[in-house]
């Protein structure tokens, strides 16, 4: 229950900071988010040191590779976006040349105009993802997570005591009741 519960608060936090306008946490919370949801999935299979070794750090790539096999999924669609937001981590630091973080640039739906702060123009390149995809791919995993509640009831509940409609707005995987 420890990585679901921090999981759905990473993920609660994530959207409500998105639509509060602050656009760099808002990538690294989703990031645990992503994480402490996966760990969650395979909570059965590893202790708590192990999920805390090397083996899977912070590393989305390590930890859906091995859902995946333990589960049989064939889903290949999120391979690739799981990929790019594993990078999420790695744009939080300027490189050692001196250049600057890669900046955000995202939407609340795929395919929908990105936000990035201003910053369009100027020659740079950003880290582009939508909302609708890091919803999307929470409510996949949530399929996977043995708990009681079910971890998207779970994830409804906690959502709903924040009273901060942000979490609920432009949801199609999470609906308010």
């Amino acid at each position: 229950m420890h990585f679901l519960e921090k999981g759905a608060e990473f993920y609660i936090a994530g959207r409500i900071i998105y639509y509060k306008r602050c656009l760099n946490v808002a990538p690294l919370l989703f990031h645990h988010a992503l994480e402490f949801f996966m760990k969650a999935v395979l909570a059965d299979f590893y202790t708590l040191n192990e999920m805390k070794s090397s083996k899977f750090r912070h590393d989305l790539v390590k930890l859906w590779r091995d859902i995946k096999k333990r589960n049989s999924i064939s889903e290949n669609t999120l391979d690739k976006f799981i990929a790019k937001f594993n990078q999420i981590g790695k744009t939080e630091y300027p490189e050692n040349n001196g250049s600057h973080c890669i900046p955000h640039s995202f939407s609340p739906q795929k395919g929908s105009a990105p936000t990035t702060l201003g910053l369009q123009g100027r020659g740079m390149q950003f880290m582009t993802w939508s909302l609708e995809e890091i919803d999307e791919l929470i409510a996949f995993i949530c399929n996977y997570i043995n708990a009681q509640p079910n971890a998207k009831a779970f994830v409804l509940m906690l959502a709903s005591v924040t009273k901060d409609d942000a979490f609920f707005k432009d949801n199609q995987h999470f609906i308010k009741e």
